[in-house]
C-alpha cells in the first residue's frame, strides 16, 4: 500500500517546563491548564487538532458537528463541537460496505480533566505509529477501520472547569436555578433514550444531575446523538432493544470517557435488568478491563442512571456501547496521567478499535499479541527465510466480577499483505512451538520464505487465532521489510598517510554494524542499502 502521507515520526508529548510542552513534528506547543499543564485547554486541543487535520489531509479530519449552549443563544460566545475522524480516506472496502468503527465522546463532564486528554492522546498515538511507519496495528486500523473522537463534548463547561471549579454541567442558565454556581444540564442524563424514566436523574434545576427540560434538550447532546445515528446504522433486530436481541454480527463500538473510579461499564444503565446482548458487552468489558485492570461490570451494578451515553447508544442502534471511567480523581495529577493513566488505557482503546468489526464476538476469541519477525542471521539474503513469533492467549480478561470462560487454542494462521476477512486472503498455518495447540494460552512460530518478496517493499504479516469452540480472536499484525544488501570493503592503513602500514583488528562501524580488520587491514561488510555514518577505531593495546 503507497501512501502520500509523509513518513516523519510525529513524536512524543515532551515537556518543557513551566513554559509549556514542546511536542515532536505535527505538535504544537501549549501552556495547558493551570496548574495541570499536561492537559491542553479548550482553545489549546482545537488548534492541535486543526493541525493534525492539516498537517494530514489523507488521514484526519476536523469536522465541525454542533454547537454548544451558549453559541446556540450568543453566536459571538461559546464553541463549536468537533469531531477528529482518523482513517485513511484513499482506502475504501472493496465490497462497498462502510469501515467498521470507533467512537469516543469525551469530557461530556467538565471537570473530569483526564478525559479529553486521554482521547486526544489515543488519537496521536494511532497517528503516530502509522506516519512513523513502525507500528502495524496502527496502520491497519486507520487503513481498515475508522475512528472517530469528540474531544470536547461540552465545552462551554470545560471552560468553567479549567478556572479550577468542579463544574460537571453545561451552563444553560434558563432552567430556574438561582445559584450560578449550579446552573447547567448534566448531559449524561439529558439523552433521549430513557429520559426521566426511572430513578437515575434529578428534576431539580440546582442538581448535580439535573436532567434537563425534556429529552435531548441540550444543544451538545443534540450534535452528539445526531453523529452518533449518523455513523453507526441502525442494527437492532427490531425497535424494543429492552428485550430482543441486536445482530450478533453487529459492527462499530461507543465509548463515553468519564473520570474517575478504574471501571469499564456498559447498558443497561436506568434498570437492573440485563442488556439482550450482556454476554458480548460483557465479554467485550472483561477483555478491555484487562490491560488496566479495570473493573468490568453492567451500569446499573453500582448505581442506576436514566438518559446516559451508553444505553442511548444501545438502546436506539444496537451499538456495542461502553462508558470508561478513568484515573483516581476528577482533577487527575499530572504525574500520575503521564506515567500510569495512559498506558493503562490506551492498549485497551487500541484493542476496542481491532475488534469494532464483530465486537459481539470476536473478544470471545483469542488474543495474539507480541508478533514479531527474526532472521536466521543479521541479514536477510534472498534465499533466507524468515521466523514470525507470536504469542496467543484466551484468557487475558478482568474476572474481577466472575470469570470469562477459556478454551484451549486450536489453530493459528499468518496472512501475508491482505487481512483474514478481505477477499484474496490466504490463510497460511502457524505452529505451537511446545508442538501441540492443547492450552488455553500458546507461542506460535512459522518460517517464511522470502525468495519472493520483493526488495524494498514494506510487507504488513497479520496473525489470528481460533480457540476450540471456534471463537476467531482479534488480528495483530507486524511489518517486514526485505532490504536489499549491498558490500562493502576496504583496506584500512595506520597513520595519517598510511605509512604506518596495514591496520589490524581496528574496529571499522558502519551505522549499526561492526567488524575488525584482519592481519592486512582488510574488511568487509553486506548491509542493508542506505546512508550510514561510519567510524574507524584503533585497537587500545
Amino acid at each position: 500500500m503507497s501512501s502520500s502521507v509523509g513518513r516523519e515520526n510525529i513524536g512524543q508529548m515532551k515537556a518543557t517546563g513551566s513554559q509549556g510542552r514542546k511536542l515532536g513534528n505535527g505538535f504544537l506547543e501549549y501552556q495547558g491548564i493551570p496548574g495541570y499543564s499536561c492537559y491542553h485547554t479548550v482553545e489549546e486541543t482545537y488548534e492541535q487538532a486543526a493541525r493534525l487535520a492539516e498537517d494530514y489531509p489523507d488521514l484526519v479530519e476536523w469536522v465541525d458537528v454542533g454547537d454548544s449552549w451558549e453559541k446556540t443563544n450568543d453566536s459571538t460566545k461559546g464553541y463549536d463541537i468537533f469531531v477528529l475522524k482518523l482513517t485513511h480516506s484513499d482506502i475504501q472496502p472493496a465490497d462497498g460496505e462502510d469501515k467498521p468503527k470507533l467512537f469516543l465522546s469525551c469530557a461530556i463532564h467538565a471537570r473530569e480533566y483526564t478525559t479529553a486528554e486521554f482521547c486526544l492522546r489515543f488519537g496521536m498515538h494511532l497517528l503516530d505509529g502509522y506516519v512513523s511507519g513502525n507500528d502495524a496495528d496502527s496502520t491497519w486500523i486507520l487503513d481498515h477501520h475508522e475512528v472517530h473522537l469528540m474531544l470536547i463534548t461540552n465545552p462551554d463547561g470545560r471552560k468553567k472547569a479549567e478556572e479550577g471549579t468542579f463544574w460537571r454541567k453545561n451552563t444553560n442558565n434558563k432552567n430556574g436555578c438561582s445559584s450560578s454556581n449550579h446552573i447547567g444540564v448534566d448531559l449524561n442524563r439529558n439523552f433521549a433514550y430513557k429520559w426521566k424514566c426511572c430513578s437515575g436523574s434529578s428534576r431539580y434545576a440546582c442538581a448535580s444531575t439535573y436532567r434537563g427540560s425534556s429529552a435531548a434538550s441540550e444543544p451538545e447532546v443534540q450534535a452528539l446523538q445526531n453523529y452518533v445515528a449518523d455513523v453507526f446504522p441502525d442494527q437492532r433486530l427490531n425497535d424494543n432493544n429492552l428485550t430482543s436481541p441486536t445482530n450478533k454480527n453487529a459492527t462499530g463500538i461507543a465509548i463515553d470517557v468519564h473520570s474517575y473510579g478504574q471501571a469499564i461499564i456498559w447498558p443497561w444503565g436506568h434498570i437492573k435488568k440485563e442488556a439482550p446482548e450482556h454476554i458480548g458487552l460483557q465479554t467485550l468489558g472483561r477483555k478491555m478491563g484487562y490491560f488496566g485492570s479495570y473493573k468490568p461490570e453492567q451500569g446499573s451494578t453500582s448505581y442506576q442512571a436514566d438518559g446516559v451515553s451508553g444505553d442511548h447508544y444501545y438502546g436506539t442502534l444496537g451499538v456495542a456501547a461502553y462508558a470508561l471511567e478513568l484515573g483516581t480523581e476528577f482533577f487527575e495529577k499530572c504525574d500520575y496521567f503521564e506515567s500510569t493513566l495512559l498506558s493503562d488505557n490506551i492498549p485497551a482503546l487500541v484493542y476496542a478499535a481491532k475488534v469494532a468489526r464483530t465486537p459481539y464476538l470476536t473478544p470471545a476469541g483469542p488474543e495474539v499479541h507480541g508478533v514479531s519477525v527474526s532472521y536466521l542471521s543479521s541479514l536477510v539474503r534472498e534465499d533466507e527465510f524468515i521466523t514470525v513469533t507470536a504469542e496467543v492467549d484466551d484468557t487475558r480478561y478482568n474476572n474481577v466480577r466472575g470469570v470469562e470462560p477459556s478454551q484451549n487454542i486450536a489453530s493459528c494462521n499468518y496472512y501475508i499483505d491482505i487481512p483474514p476477512w478481505m477477499d484474496g486472503a490466504i490463510a497460511i498455518p502457524m505452529s505451537a512451538l511446545d508442538g501441540n495447540f492443547d492450552s488455553t494460552s500458546e507461542t506460535v512460530q512459522a518460517s517464511i520464505d522470502t525468495s519472493t518478496f520483493s526488495v524494498g517493499t514494506r510487507y504488513t504479516i497479520f496473525v489470528q487465532a481460533t480457540d476450540d469452540d471456534g471463537n476467531v480472536g482479534a488480528v495483530s499484525a507486524v511489518f517486514f521489510e526485505k532490504k536489499k544488501i549491498q558490500k562493502i570493503e576496504g583496506t584500512i592503513f595506520s597513520g595519517a598517510t598510511g605509512q604506518g602500514g596495514p591496520l589490524q583488528d581496528g574496529t571499522v562501524t558502519i551505522g549499526a554494524y561492526s567488524t575488525q580488520t584482519d592481519t592486512s587491514g582488510k574488511y568487509s561488510f553486506q548491509i542493508p542499502d542506505g546512508s550510514y555514518n561510519s567510524t574507524i577505531q584503533a585497537p587500545s593495546h
